[in-house]
């Protein structure tokens, strides 16, 4: 029962690195960390770290993105400013 839990779970995780190839990365490292964890709660303090060094990436390119939008929200603004709409 459980060889067979696992072995969907592997098959699933291949599924989806199929589909998600840019992931194949991640998960190798994933996999290369786990890999030298002695025990489970170290193993899951891992998933933590990397989970929340993700997290902070994402933050990072939140803020950037949103840094652009207002950038262009002030250019877009700056010419309906300028815009003669009655003539």
């Amino acid at each position: 029962m459980e060889n067979n839990s696992l072995k969907k779970a592997q098959e699933a995780l291949e599924d989806f690195l199929g589909e998600h190839p840019e992931l194949k990365e991640y998960q190798a490292e994933i996999e290369r960390r786990m890999s030298k964890a002695p025990t489970f709660a170290a193993r899951m303090d891992i998933l933590q770290f990397m989970m929340a060094e993700r997290l902070n990436t994402l933050k990072g390119a939140f803020s950037e993105l949103r840094g652009h939008v207002l950038k262009m929200k002030d250019s877009l603004q700056a010419v309906l400013d300028e815009t003669d709409w009655n003539g």
